[in-house]
């Protein structure tokens, strides 16, 4: 469209909608609108020459780079070539969203190569069929996605294995160019092709993650049964006061029969829960509380527990001799505090691997990420410590254990977390979902806000532009006005004619003559000579030529009248009325006679 012309009423902005619904008559006139009022896209001085041929062979013979725009980077490496006009208008779309959708993947660099000439080779394939790109029905959409999608979760794995989908992927690419895009069965048989690749990998992935579930759930066995044990001592003890021999005697010895024990008679057993009763009122027996409510508590609550003590305790232990001891150790001091008598106690440690009490540490609710939406199969994006972003899947989830477990796309273990960890971890962006099934509808809108944007901006500086052209336009109307109206200011004027003047200049005027010359003043001071040719005086018309019979000027009386008093006009000759013409030719024929 010229700068100077405005642009329709109707436009302002894309059919984003429309076009996201996939009607096509909406994507064509966007296109259009897009390659008319984008500057870029009416350079000047080159003709186009790269047909779709010429344009997969540079694609193959390139070397491109990781541009943020893969096929314009491309082609800015033949600054002197340039796209034929039916391929430009779909550029900016095509361009853009496979460009973002190559962004968004964060492929692997051991397929980066193949899969990058695939996304250069896809969006010159795009450029004769746009719509293709907005019909989710289309094969070779959904090609794209499941590509695209398997491009963001894809690592290699080890041996020959690792080779597998670049191998595949380069093959791919041969036949791209010469694919059959718009038929149907063929398009179809490329997607059945890629779903047999990827059910065998999956198939391959799928031994290694249940074999994976496996040792997991024996050894999360053992460690939970540990932190099941270290939690309830830690909870109950850590800080309290209490016997110096009662506190090492916990540590070095009862921690590990109390593991032993829960691991072959779990947690329901009848001993476990003496023992935890007993904990319990070690984490309050010697308090240095001396309150008359602590000190009915102790003395109702105490002696039937010293009454209770016995063999049962550790009987099922490994080694149940060490245990007298311990038992004649925790009776007397049971006994001092009833008796009020002074003991040396000391701070219960708090134990490596045990949790905290409720409130520290704690996750805000309105924070807390409902785990209930994440589910085994969802994907993730963990960042490492070199800030680099690796793709994993949640392959196991069990509350009971309190784990997520993550592997990467070769079945090998990325990650655990907890249910409180993980959620901090998805609060400081640790962890992020990755949401495959949103990559290509996601970056398709996106394309589009973006290439609105750009259109809408386009077309404000485009009225810009209208606007300063419409002031220079009239700043130059101005200029010339003012100009003109100097040049008559500078005229001389003529003073007012007396009537005796008025009535000469008449007479004079009266008296010329077809045939007279007048010598007028130009507006640059220069004097041009011209001939009365035409006499109306009746319509109070006079009209002269110059020296070669080309008409000059054309005047009225007044003019004329005006012009000798400002000394503008000079009469040279007056010349011949009819008789005088008549009596000259008579005198000539005579002359003519007597010679």
């Amino acid at each position: 469209m010229p700068i100077d012309s405005p642009p329709d009423a109707d436009v302002e902005a894309l059919a984003i909608r429309d076009i996201l619904r996939g009607h096509t008559q909406s994507l064509h006139q966007a296109l259009r609108l897009l390659h008319e009022h984008d500057p870029s896209a009416t350079a000047q001085g080159i003709k186009g020459d790269i047909t779709l041929p010429i344009l997969n062979q540079l694609i193959q013979e390139t070397p491109v780079t990781d541009e943020k725009l893969l096929l314009t980077g491309l082609l800015k490496q033949h600054p002197k070539r340039r796209l034929v006009e039916e391929l430009r208008p779909a550029l900016p779309f095509v361009d853009l969203l496979i460009s973002q959708l190559w962004a968004q993947a964060k492929v692997h660099n051991q397929v980066k190569p193949q899969a990058l000439q695939f996304s250069l080779l896809l969006t010159a394939r795009l450029l004769q069929r746009p719509d293709i790109a907005i019909d989710g029905g289309h094969p070779l959409t959904q090609l794209a996605f499941a590509l695209f999608r398997h491009f963001s979760i894809w690592e290699p794995g080890s041996g020959r294995s690792g080779k597998v989908f670049p191998q595949w992927l380069q093959a791919f690419n041969l036949t791209l160019p010469d694919l059959d895009i718009s038929s149907s069965p063929t398009m179809q048989q490329a997607v059945d092709n890629f779903r047999q690749y990827r059910n065998r990998e999956r198939e391959r992935t799928h031994r290694f993650e249940e074999r994976l579930k496996q040792s997991e759930a024996g050894s999360v066995d053992l460690e939970q049964v540990r932190s099941t044990v270290v939690d309830f001592v830690g909870r109950r003890l850590s800080g309290q006061l209490l016997p110096e021999s009662i506190s090492a005697f916990i540590q070095t010895q009862l921690l590990g029969d109390l593991q032993y024990l829960v691991i072959h008679e779990g947690v329901g057993c009848p001993t476990w829960k003496k023992w935890q009763r007993l904990l319990q009122v070690l984490s309050w027996a010697f308090s240095p509380d001396n309150t008359p409510a602590h000190r009915r508590k102790v003395m109702t609550l105490l002696p039937p527990q010293i009454e209770q003590l016995n063999e049962s305790y550790w009987q099922s232990f490994t080694d149940p001799d060490k245990y007298q001891p311990f038992l004649q150790d925790l009776h007397e001091a049971f006994v001092a505090v009833l008796q009020s008598l002074p003991l040396e106690l000391e701070a219960f440690p708090a134990l490596v691997g045990a949790r905290q009490e409720a409130g520290e540490n704690r996750i805000e609710a309105g924070h807390l990420e409902d785990l209930d939406a994440h589910q085994e199969g969802d994907w993730y994006l963990f960042q490492d410590m070199e800030n680099r972003e690796v793709a994993g899947k949640l392959l196991l989830k069990s509350p009971q254990k309190d784990l997520l477990l993550f592997t990467n796309y070769a079945g090998k273990t990325l990650a655990r977390y907890g249910f409180e960890e993980f959620g901090l971890a998805l609060i400081s962006k640790i962890v992020r979902p990755l949401k495959l099934d949103l990559l290509y509808p996601g970056c398709l809108r996106a394309t589009w806000q973006h290439l609105n944007n750009r259109h809408l901006y386009n077309l404000k500086i485009h009225q810009r532009l209208q606007e300063s052209n419409a002031r220079e336009q009239a700043a130059q109307k101005a200029r010339e006005e003012a100009q003109v109206l100097a040049a008559q200011q500078q005229k001389p004027v003529a003073a007012p004619l007396e009537v005796g003047q008025a009535r000469e200049l008449q007479q004079s005027i009266d008296s010329l003559q077809v045939g007279a010359w007048l010598a007028v003043s130009k507006e640059d001071g220069a004097s041009q000579h011209i001939k009365l040719s035409v006499k109306l005086q009746e319509a109070d018309k006079y009209i002269f030529t110059d020296r070669v019979g080309q008409r000059a000027a054309e005047f009225n009386r007044a003019k004329l009248m005006e012009l000798m008093a400002s000394r503008q006009l000079k009469i040279l000759s007056r010349g011949e009325n009819f008789d005088s013409s008549l009596e000259k030719v008579v005198r000539g024929l005579r002359k003519k006679q007597h010679e």
